[in-house]
């Protein structure tokens, strides 16, 4: 593109904005080491390099040889210890279902020129980066050419909401292998609307141009097959260029021939190198390995794509409203589903004024409409609504809204620049709302939440709103029904998502309370004799009534010490407990607790309390945690940990004890395997270690866990247990075999933290220490 002297200043403030951008999205990627080139692949599209590079199809990291062993290595739960999930495994060797353009343009390259792999979260950096540079040129040529007397701050404007407010921001928090192929074809389809622009103006290099753009789109084709939906937008451009071509004589035969194979040209090649690849690697031109997709479901019967769900997904992608709280970032949304991008980012509103029928623009505003209309439908007929995947047609809608915006903005006035103002800076908040919960260190962001939220916790303060233990006082009813259930407390944003205290009449005299979490069912309680008035006083704490860690009730405190007072499950009936554990409850707001009643109570049996709620009050807050023991033992000693699990985890796995430092540690983990079950193992960092059977716990009482690891030896350790590892829950045996272990001094022992970074368990343990002893091993 020639800069203009007059557009030097809003080409420049543009790259700005880029940089800005670039920037930004390099910070929520991650850490230095995230983005630092590694010498080996470490990620699935660093396996697929190498693979490529070293003459294969396959992948460089061959399968567990225990997978292949199996009888139906694609039974989900037989392959769950064994696979690398979301891989495909096909005749014994790993391949990779996502397109292979990122590893042709970039990942390839870069491993040949500098020897180095780039990670996954910098492949996406720089995918969107050079993306959303396009974009700008994009919109710099659009408005220089078509609106040139619209102000240069509408440019601007439109880039920063291409990258600030588009979800494509979102795919920087956590980015793995899902995200870069998307980056990929988002960044190429930018490209593809350059080159689009200008084969619709060139008078001499039109095909030229028109080429370009189908090798863009060909290319965004092998990254995101789903995008062969937008294919037919090259039309448009096409038939421009074949009046070009043709001049004043006829637009059919050469003319015609030619554009059409300068713009769906490099589109078919795109496209037949995809299907042989896929012929190549499964047998098939039409399977891209989704078939055989190791992950949490079977995928051999599912049905991808069917235009049934159009009706049910696309409302979601365009109207799903999420729920609203008093504290920051006040808008909260289901984690990793959409959100309705036709509420949130009234930018795109903008767009019908771009329909208008205008001379020039028109054929620029039909090739994005389609574009986006095209992907949008494709995406809505999935099997299922992913955030990510508003990135498919999210980002042609907001510059659909720049059109109209440039539009709106041609012949300049006050009114019509404020309403481009107004809907820019409403899209531009969305858009900061919406990143601020998904960033992904909320640590940096916390003192930004906290001072924002000085306003609402101001207003409890005026309210007296206490944010402590709930008391219920309540009547039961004179005549209930035996063995029925009703709610007291419900807390939950969502119905997927939610947390309830019940109780349950066992008899005419005698009640039980038990806590339920969704996804995991009932943690029973105590049974509590009804008194002759039939009044109970119910006292509650859990975390789904305590405000974020973002409220300046926890000012000072750290993501652990917040995570531990949430994770508290208390219940206590006229002053005796009824129910003790530790649960993480599902967040929730003020005005998502509801009180002797379910959410959206119908007239349903049990859907709420036939009692009567005398009285609610809560009491102020203070903390509840116990302080956590980490005194190490002293050398040749065993450990007795009184504790109580967490409830309500059906998979992961929590650190229970670590000896070492960094990779030379070893790491005994509980892993959650089901509801009240687990099992017991321990990670020699780098190989693995011994594991036990599946038990079963009760999450409402105290157990004794006894651990002996040879790591914890001394100088008068017998030497047979140098190399032992020895586990007993409540006197039962669960391990005791031989194990390596790093050489280790018993004082670099830690309790219930993960703090050499294994990633076989999260970084705490999040149930109850409650006591930690030595035990001589001479007594085991």
């Amino acid at each position: 593109m020639r800069v203009h002297g007059r557009n030097l200043g809003e080409s420049c403030a543009v790259a700005l904005v880029v940089l800005a951008c670039g920037w930004l999205y390099a910070w929520n990627a991650g850490p230095a080491s995230a983005l630092t080139p590694k010498s080996e692949p470490g990620d699935f599209y660093g396996y697929q390099t190498a693979g490529f590079l070293s003459g294969r199809l396959s992948t460089s990291n061959p399968p567990n040889p225990a997978l292949l062993a199996l009888s139906n290595p694609y039974d989900p739960v037989a392959n769950a210890p064994y696979r690398v999930h979301d891989m495909t495994l096909w005749k014994g060797k790993y391949y990779l279902y996502f397109g292979a353009t990122p590893v042709v343009l970039l990942l390839a390259p870069l491993r040949l020129l500098t020897g180095s792999y780039l990670g996954e979260p910098l492949a996406v950096v720089v995918f969107l980066t050079f993306g959303l540079a396009a974009g700008g040129v994009f919109l710099v040529t659009v408005r220089s050419i078509y609106f040139s007397s619209a102000p240069r701050w509408v440019t601007v404007l439109s880039v920063a909401l291409l990258g600030l407010a588009s979800p494509v921001m979102l795919l920087t928090t956590h980015a793995q292998v899902y995200q870069v192929p998307i980056a990929c074809a988002y960044c190429l389809h930018l490209l593809a609307l350059v080159a689009s622009v200008h084969a619709l103006r060139s008078q001499r290099a039109a095909i030229l141009w028109l080429a370009g753009a189908g090798a863009c789109v060909g290319l965004a084709l092998g990254a995101r097959p789903n995008t062969l939906a937008a294919t037919p937008w090259l039309l448009v451009p096409l038939l421009v260029c074949v009046r070009r071509v043709a001049g004043s004589g006829p637009l059919f035969g050469r003319p015609l021939a030619i554009a059409t194979f300068a713009a769906y040209g490099p589109v078919a090649l795109a496209g037949s190198a995809l299907l042989l690849l896929n012929w190549l690697r499964f047998g098939s031109a039409s399977e891209f390995g989704a078939t055989y997709q190791l992950a949490g479901a079977n995928q051999l019967a599912l049905a991808i794509f069917s235009p049934g769900r159009i009706a049910v997904n696309a409302p979601e992608y365009l109207f799903n409203a999420g729920t609203w709280q008093p504290y920051f970032p006040f808008l909260v949304l289901p984690e990793g589903r959409p959100w309705g991008v036709a509420l949130y980012l009234p930018w795109i509103w903008l767009g019908l004024w771009s329909l208008i029928p205008r001379r020039g623009s028109s054929a620029l505003t039909l090739v994005l409409a389609i574009g986006a209309m095209a992907n949008f439908f494709l995406i809505s007929s999935y099997f299922a609504t992913v955030e990510r995947y508003l990135c498919d047609f999210t980002p042609a809608l907001l510059l659909l809204g720049s059109l109209g915006a440039l539009a709106l903005a041609f012949q300049p006035s006050r009114r019509r620049l404020a309403i481009v103002a107004v809907f820019g800076g409403t899209t531009l908040l969305s858009g900061f709302l919406i990143f601020a919960q998904r960033a992904a260190s909320q640590e940096k962001i916390r003192p930004l939440a906290q001072e924002l939220n000085r306003a609402s916790a101001l207003w409890d303060r005026l309210l007296n709103r206490e944010h402590g233990v709930l008391r219920l006082e309540i009547e039961l009813p004179p005549a209930p029904t035996l063995g029925a259930s009703e709610p007291l407390v419900e807390s939950g944003r969502q119905a997927d998502q939610r947390d309830w205290l019940q109780i349950t009449y066992q008899s005419a005299d005698v009640v039980s309370f038990e806590f339920f979490h969704a996804g995991f069912g009932l943690i029973k309680g105590g049974r509590i004799n009804v008194p002759l008035d039939r009044r109970l006083v119910v006292e509650v704490r859990s975390g789904g009534l305590l405000p974020p860690i973002t409220h300046p009730l926890f000012a000072g405190w750290n993501a652990d010490d917040h995570r531990r007072e949430r994770d508290q499950l208390w219940v206590s009936v006229n002053g005796v407990d009824c129910l003790r554990g530790t649960l993480a409850c599902y967040p929730a707001g003020p005005g998502d607790v509801f009180i002797g009643q379910h959410r959206n109570a119908g007239h349903l049996p049990g859907e709420r309390f036939t009692g009567q709620i005398l009285r609610t009050t809560r009491l102020p807050f203070s903390p509840a945690a116990e302080p956590r023991p980490s005194t190490p033992p002293p050398p040749g000693t065993a450990l007795a940990l009184q504790l109580v699990f967490p409830a309500g985890r059906t998979n992961g796995a929590e650190p229970l004890l670590a000896t070492g430092a960094g990779t030379a540690s070893d790491l005994l983990y509980c892993e959650f395997v089901g509801p009240n079950q687990i099992r017991i193992g321990l990670d020699h960092f780098g190989y693995g270690g011994l594991t036990s059977k599946i038990i079963d716990i009760d999450p409402t009482r105290t157990h004794e866990l006894i651990i002996w690891m040879g790591s914890l030896s001394g100088p008068t350790t017998p030497a047979s247990w140098n190399r032992r590892l020895l586990v007993r829950l409540d006197g039962r045996t669960l391990i005791d075999g031989i194990q390596d272990f790093y050489p280790a001094r018993p004082s670099s022992a830690v309790i219930g933290r993960n703090l050499h970074g294994a990633s076989t368990a999260d970084s705490q343990f999040n149930g109850r220490l409650l006591s930690v002893r030595s035990v001589a091993i001479e007594t085991l």
